[in-house]
């Protein structure tokens, strides 16, 4: 109940960017990649993303509910574009 329960010191970054997929926190700071342990901040992992420069790292979501909701949104923009050509 808003209480901190961990912190964790990434890469210093003006953006820091995270995805969480129910096992595992994935944080993106500086060009770099971070699995962390939910519960505890561990670092599980690391990538440095060598070549890739240090910019922003964007998450897409992979999970069941993800890819749900984006085939339910392509059904409707389908249906959408349809009903509009029909209608024109």
């Amino acid at each position: 109940t808003g209480t901190e329960l961990w912190r964790r010191k990434l890469k210093p970054s003006p953006f820091v960017t995270i995805s969480f997929d129910g096992r595992s926190l994935f944080a993106a700071a500086a060009g770099q990649v971070f699995c962390l342990d939910p519960s505890t901040g561990d670092i599980r992992w690391q990538n440095k993303l060598p070549r890739l420069g240090t910019g922003v790292v964007s998450f897409a979501d992979s999970t069941q509910a993800g890819i749900a909701s984006a085939m339910a949104a392509r059904a409707i923009a389908t249906s959408t574009a349809a009903a509009a050509a029909t209608a024109g």
